[in-house]
């Protein structure tokens, strides 16, 4: 989304054969522009395809305030690594007119993770992709300019990972700054219990900050986690934050903990990590990716994922269905703590008697799942939500709400930081609460060891 509000949408649209084999089907990917108000700027723009049946999938896009928009795919993708993929990629004008035709970037590697994207406002482009080249693998960087013309020789953000390294680095995604450094992000994945979260920082000339050769860790590396992929923004040109989810990391409520942590002097200072929320029902989708979000240059973020209902069908026992609702909440960073300002609110309609269920669980089959992840952009003064329905018959359909920063639903009062606080006994069965400059007060919840909320301390202010 530009500062102006207008935006544009990407997306695959698939049509399957009987087989529902990935690389006997037919996927075509698509981009729309919109004004600030959600009306077509353009048509759909059918992405033209080096041969008609081949696959498309793992596409990233990013727009400049000027409205500038790069766009990256992967074509020719299949569930084999010896039938190798191209890397392609176009970009736009800010009035959604083609700058050119398409252009491969790489061929013939094998590409089977999603791309990121992130264009800065002095017409360069960062991309991580994650393949094997030049004989070695990794996660790659590279700058492009808008006609995606090489900057820089790609680089990879670690060292080479020896042949019995447990696991795999995966689900890179990459930032850049006004000043052309870069912070990319990516997931250690092992096992359950064993996903942790790693960022390395680049100046303009692909020089580390601080190298690390194995990535450093976003959290403080004391403990295992159960981390989903970390999402990275900068805020400034000596700042950037960190979002990410971790099922291990220690909470008070049985729901999942979302996590933030501002980075300052370009990662060199790591601030303190903050509990953003404690997500509730945060399954659907892969667990790698489980949401989407955006930030603003006001430093203003917007977050939406799909929440989950479930229940149970004694009649057809192992399965249980589950209703999905898109959500979403919003922040921002104070100072260099990032805050949520709402509580969780639904925007999507609810569903009615004519919509599928979205999601299956069976223990003979593991999961069917029949929703996308939700997408969210935002500017200083408006956020686009974006959503899909699975109707009945069996076809999905993507939907664009635009809002302005005051949710109707849900909305709290902004919480006033507190910038001294002490828990003198955190746990027992007195709790001593010392605090300073905090003049609207706060309120705390109390939890016993199960979990339940059992008292509130409150207080008015000095």
């Amino acid at each position: 989304m530009a500062p102006d509000g207008h935006f544009a949408v990407a997306w695959v649209d698939s049509a399957y054969d009987s087989t529902w084999r990935p690389d006997r089907s037919r996927l075509d990917l698509y981009i729309r522009f919109f004004d600030k108000d959600a009306n077509p700027l353009t048509d759909a723009y059918k992405i033209p395809k080096i041969l008609d049946t081949t696959w498309v999938n793992c596409h990233a896009l990013d727009m400049d305030s000027a409205g500038n928009t790069v766009l990256v795919w992967v074509e020719g993708r299949t569930l084999s690594n010896t039938k190798l993929s191209k890397l392609r990629f176009i970009s736009f004008t800010p009035d959604g007119i083609p700058a050119g035709t398409p252009k491969t970037l790489y061929s013939d590697l094998d590409l089977d993770r999603p791309l990121s994207v992130s264009l800065s406002n002095n017409g360069m482009f960062a991309m991580s992709f994650e393949t094997k080249l030049n004989d070695s693998s990794g996660r790659w960087i590279q700058r492009l300019d808008l006609h995606g013309n090489s900057l820089n020789f790609p680089f990879i953000a670690h060292d080479t990972l020896p042949d019995n390294f447990p696991g795999l680095y995966t689900m890179a995604k990459v930032a850049v700054n006004e000043s052309e450094d870069v912070v990319i992000t990516w997931l250690h994945f092992i096992e359950s219990g064993h996903n942790y979260p790693l960022y390395q920082v680049f100046d303009a000339d692909d020089y580390p900050m601080d190298w690390a050769p194995l990535g450093h860790r976003v959290d403080n590396a004391d403990s295992l986690a159960g981390a989903c992929s970390p999402y990275p923004y900068w805020l400034d040109n000596d700042r950037f934050v960190v979002f990410w989810t971790d099922y291990l990391a220690p909470r008070p409520t049985p729901n999942l903990p979302w996590l933030a942590r501002v980075f300052d002097d370009r990662g060199l200072a790591p601030q303190p990590i903050r509990t953003v929320m404690w997500g509730d029902s945060l399954h659907t989708g892969s667990p790698l990716t489980p949401f989407s979000m955006d930030i603003s240059s006001a430093n203003k973020f917007s977050c939406t994922y799909n929440r989950s209902y479930w229940y149970p069908i004694d009649t057809l026992w192992p399965q249980s269905h589950s209703w999905e609702h898109q959500v979403g909440f919003l922040g921002g960073i104070v100072g260099n703590e990032p805050w949520r300002n709402t509580t969780v609110f639904e925007y999507s309609p609810a569903y009615g008697s004519d919509t599928v269920w979205s999601m299956i669980w069976d223990s003979r089959y593991s999961f069917r799942l029949y929703l996308q992840v939700p997408a969210v952009a935002c500017s200083d003064d408006r956020i686009v939500w974006v959503y899909t329905r699975f109707q009945t018959d069996t076809v999905f359909e993507a939907y664009a709400i635009v809002s302005d920063w005051d949710m109707g639903v849900g909305v709290a009062e902004p919480v006033t930081p507190i910038t001294h606080l002490e828990i003198a006994n955190p746990i027992g069965s007195s709790i001593t609460l010392r605090y300073s400059n905090c003049p609207n007060g706060f309120r705390a919840s109390v939890y016993d060891a199960s979990g339940r909320k059992i008292d509130i301390i409150e207080s008015s202010g000095e």
